[in-house]
């Protein structure tokens, strides 16, 4: 008699242990899941000062190509399911910009100086450097369950349950403005 509930405390401890380990990874999932929410939020409402950037400065001839491949990437970035792919769009993104105030500071090279510029080029750079940092919580929040995936007992719970490790975990996000740009911050 005693041997059974004994053995009936042991399974019933250890159903209570698994439950617990699977539910934990199943949140840490469902958080990953959550940054990378974070992350498109932020790539959505980048949109807006890049929209006003291009019309601010659109007039100018030597940006047209780049005006268009801007604006190829602001309308494919939300549908972009793969994460690498979106960040591969971010960092293209980064780079037209950059490409496209070097034009526009070498072709009139008054504009630099204009208000209305300066305040433009500040929300893209804001806006930019909120992407960096949804991106960062995203890294680390992806980090924390690869590792709770990659040791024992989630490594087991994990195979069982099919929980499958979370994609990007390795992407360094820059949060520096000068990063992002190329650039140096505009002064005022």
């Amino acid at each position: 008699m005693v041997g059974w509930i004994t053995l009936i405390i042991i399974a019933l401890g250890g159903s209570w242990w698994w439950t617990r380990v699977y539910r934990e990874l199943v949140r840490g999932r469902r958080q990953v899941r959550h940054a990378w929410t974070q992350v498109e939020r932020q790539l959505t409402l980048l949109n807006e000062p890049i929209a006003e950037w291009i019309e601010l400065t659109g007039n100018c001839v030597q940006a047209s190509s780049l005006r268009v491949e801007l604006e190829a990437l602001q309308t494919n970035a939300p549908e972009a399911a793969d994460i690498d792919q979106q960040v591969s769009k971010a960092d293209q993104r980064q780079q037209l910009l950059h490409e496209w105030y070097r034009v526009v500071a070498e072709s009139d090279p008054g504009v630099i100086g204009q208000s209305e510029f300066k305040q433009k080029w500040r929300r893209v750079l804001a806006a930019q450097f909120r992407v960096g940092l949804a991106g960062q919580f995203y890294t680390a929040q992806a980090q924390v369950y690869n590792a709770q995936l990659s040791h024992l007992p989630g490594k087991v719970i994990a195979r069982v349950s099919r929980l499958a490790p979370a994609a990007g975990a390795e992407i360094e996000w820059p949060v520096e403005p000068g990063t992002w740009s190329g650039v140096a911050p505009v002064s005022a």
